[in-house]
């Protein structure tokens, strides 16, 4: 049975490590974030805000085309927000998988550069889930 799991926390807190982690580990076979859709034509990463929701909804469908094949997947966005989850708890739901969520509290330098005080804002905002 396929798993999804759901990895949140602020930029720099070690979200897309443990989600490789996993994945060298075989837990998972792929690991997706809204930020992989943010590169450019070079292989860089470029955010780009009007992008934004454009990208997580290509996270979701990636992760829906995975877990239907039969894959687990492992998502990793800072899903500061328990609304924000709740696509991905719908996927798993809807299609019998296993989910699981788990928060990453590191403390990084963060690949992004998301400034210090927008990451103290994601961390003042930031609710727990309680399922």
């Amino acid at each position: 049975m396929p798993s999804i799991y759901i990895i949140r926390g602020v930029p720099g807190s070690g979200k897309t490590t443990f989600g490789n982690r996993l994945k060298a580990g075989g837990v998972v076979h792929y690991v997706l974030s809204a930020d992989d859709y943010m590169t450019g034509p070079d292989g860089e990463y470029c955010f780009n805000p009007e992008k934004l929701k454009e990208c997580h909804e290509r996270c979701r469908m990636d992760t829906i085309a995975r877990v239907r094949d039969g894959e687990s997947v492992a998502v990793c966005n800072t899903f500061t927000r328990v609304w924000e989850m709740q696509p991905y708890v719908n996927i798993a739901k809807n299609l019998k998988a296993t989910l699981y969520v788990i928060r990453s509290e590191g403390n990084f330098k963060n690949v992004h550069g998301v400034p210090d005080d927008k990451v103290e804002a994601m961390r003042a905002r930031f609710e727990e889930w309680s399922q």
